[in-house]
């Protein structure tokens, strides 16, 4: 028996040749079939919906009932990813279920999210892993666009993903080995919706965005930095303060890579941190920090990984940290589709119906010019 370390790396290769001579015989005549490679771009943006953690956090709750469906504030987890996916004009989701896949199935179908976009819920019974899903979904071969995107199922973000998706586009036309694209937060390590067990140290190009380094383990105590990233680079940024928000922009090549190597079990330290590191024959993989691309500050992302982050979702829900997703806005209903969106938390002192809220406190809103009444209204508030 002969062992040959590139053999996968190889087959991937070949595999990338084989799928871009299949694209030049369909698009027919010059061009190297470049119109059939336009048709693939063209098509209904996908994305694939984790919907188990494979951890063990919410435990033994987790056994009757999946994490997915968790309530934060009036809906479901999920509801809340869904709505997301939504907003940024996805048409087709995949669910991806391990356990409970009749749970999840009976909301998605008693919901009304079918009328805003096509929802297929897929389920094994032999994945044991993020690792196992990818290479279950190249075996189905499900993914047709280019990007698509990849999140996990208890994620809540209001984030708009059009100008990271533009983003993306333009590097894949550079290099087709640019597969992928984080995104990622300037939380600080304190953040509320950050593990304490989070030791996450990124290294991104300062011109190219690429991540060069990605280490994620707290028993490390040192963190081996390859010559070469800073013999062949201008300038690169060592982070310690991110929070990884687990929304990624992927290619059609992703799941290859999971299928051609099987040592490939995680998302995060399997596969990132491997291609990262293989710097030769490794695939290029980049990150977008939302504060440095000019995103919105009103721009939010969490996941529930354990009942501190979950409880912190909470409290951001409530604080309305996730507008326009609010606690009032029926999500999974038809009555969705419809709803007024408002800052109902802002008094403007008209003639207009007062928020749910001044109802609750059972203290009348003060007319203008009325001081002891404002105050008084102020402080029931308060």
């Amino acid at each position: 028996l002969v062992f040959c370390p590139f053999k996968s790396r190889l087959s991937f290769q070949k595999r990338l040749l084989s799928n871009e001579s299949g694209m030049g015989r369909k698009g027919g005549g010059g061009g190297g079939g470049g119109g059939d490679e336009d048709v693939k771009r063209d098509k209904p943006l996908q994305a694939v919906l984790l919907a188990d953690s494979f951890t063990s956090t919410f435990r033994p709750v987790s056994f009757e009932t999946p994490k997915v469906l968790f309530p934060l504030g009036n809906a479901p987890l999920i509801a809340y990813t869904l709505e997301f996916l939504a907003s940024n004009d996805v048409k087709q989701v995949f669910v991806f279920c391990i356990s409970h896949a009749e749970k999840i199935r009976e909301y998605i179908e008693s919901s009304g999210w079918g009328l805003r976009m096509s929802i297929e819920i897929l389920s094994s019974s032999v994945c044991t892993s993020a690792g196992d899903v990818m290479r279950d979904l190249d075996q189905r071969g499900v993914i047709e666009s280019d990007p698509f995107i990849l999140v996990s199922g208890d994620v809540a973000s209001n984030i708009d993903l059009k100008p990271f998706i533009e983003s993306h586009k333009e590097r894949r036309k550079e290099s087709s080995s640019n597969i992928m694209t984080m995104l990622l937060s300037r939380s600080g390590r304190n953040a509320r919706c950050r593990t304490h067990a989070d030791d996450l140290v990124v290294g991104i190009d300062d011109s190219t965005k690429q991540v060069v380094v990605f280490q994620d383990d707290p028993a490390a105590a040192l963190m081996a930095l390859p010559k070469v990233v800073l013999t062949e680079r201008d300038s690169v940024t060592l982070h310690t303060g991110l929070q990884d928000l687990y929304i990624d922009i992927c290619s059609p090549e992703v799941p290859i890579c999971f299928s051609d190597n099987f040592d490939y079990l995680t998302l995060r330290k399997g596969f990132v941190a491997s291609e990262v590191a293989n710097i030769e024959l490794g695939q290029y993989i980049f990150a977008e920090i939302l504060e440095d691309a000019g995103a919105p500050a009103a721009s939010y992302a969490a996941k529930a990984h354990d009942p501190k982050c979950y409880h912190a979702m909470a409290r951001d829900l409530t604080h309305r940290w996730l507008y326009p997703i609010v606690p009032e806005l029926p999500l999974g209903t038809s009555a969705a589709l419809n709803a007024p969106l408002k800052r109902c938390h802002v008094n403007s002192w008209t003639n207009q119906p007062q928020p749910a809220w001044a109802a609750l406190n059972q203290q009348p809103a003060a007319p203008p010019g009325d001081e002891s009444a404002a105050a008084a209204a102020a402080a029931a508030r308060a």
